[in-house]
């Protein structure tokens, strides 16, 4: 990450590192949870996530060809 961004400061890589690679692995219920213990550990630090377009219409496209919805939540954990 720190590639793609090496002006970026190592705290703002760090907390997004954190928060978009265990994401996906937190239930809905504990979600608020991590999201507090992210806020806790990096205050004042709330980056954004990577997008890649051309990859979210590549997963979209993918479930709606296995006759799945696509929820945005289900998406987002994808990409």
């Amino acid at each position: 990450l720190k590639g793609k961004e090496p002006e970026a400061d190592e705290n703002v890589v760090l907390c997004r590192a954190l928060r978009d690679f265990n994401l996906p692995k937190i239930t809905t219920q504990d979600l608020p949870i991590f999201i507090r213990l992210i806020q806790d550990l990096f205050p004042g630090i709330n980056p954004d996530s990577f997008t890649d377009p051309q990859f979210h219409k590549v997963c979209v496209d993918t479930v709606k060809a296995r006759n799945l919805q696509a929820d945005q939540g289900f998406v987002d954990k994808i990409v």
